[in-house]
């Protein structure tokens, strides 16, 4: 696998006073639709609520999938990541493994260090 692009479709519920919310992350270039909330979208859309000032900090709010699983996401710290405003998200719910991966970086991979995409 080269390339994977996915999106995260929601249903644009993102006030404090929406009771829940619902994400679909689809992998486009797989074909595939993911059957978890997915936490890394919990994590963006909880990160963005903050900075449009829609939720405050340990406000948790509930992420529903398609299929019936949920997660539960909220801002628990603002931070600063170098110059730039952040936010620390804890997300809470079930998942289940249903696969593995190992990722490594070779010595001299600058890439692999890390890098902050403008």
């Amino acid at each position: 696998m080269n390339f994977v692009s996915g999106t995260i479709l929601t249903d644009g519920k993102d006030s404090q006073d929406a009771d829940s919310t619902a994400n679909i992350c689809v992998y486009t270039s797989l074909g595939l639709i993911a059957r978890a909330p997915c936490g890394a979208g919990v994590v963006a859309r909880v990160a963005l609520q903050v900075k449009k000032g829609l939720t405050d900090l340990n406000q948790p709010r509930t992420f529903k999938s398609r299929y019936g699983s949920s997660f539960v996401g909220k801002a628990v710290e603002k931070t600063n990541v170098g110059e730039r405003e952040a936010v620390r998200v804890e997300v809470s719910g079930q998942g289940h493994y249903i696969g593995r991966n190992t990722f490594f970086s070779e010595e001299n991979d600058e890439i692999g260090k890390g890098f902050e995409a403008i």
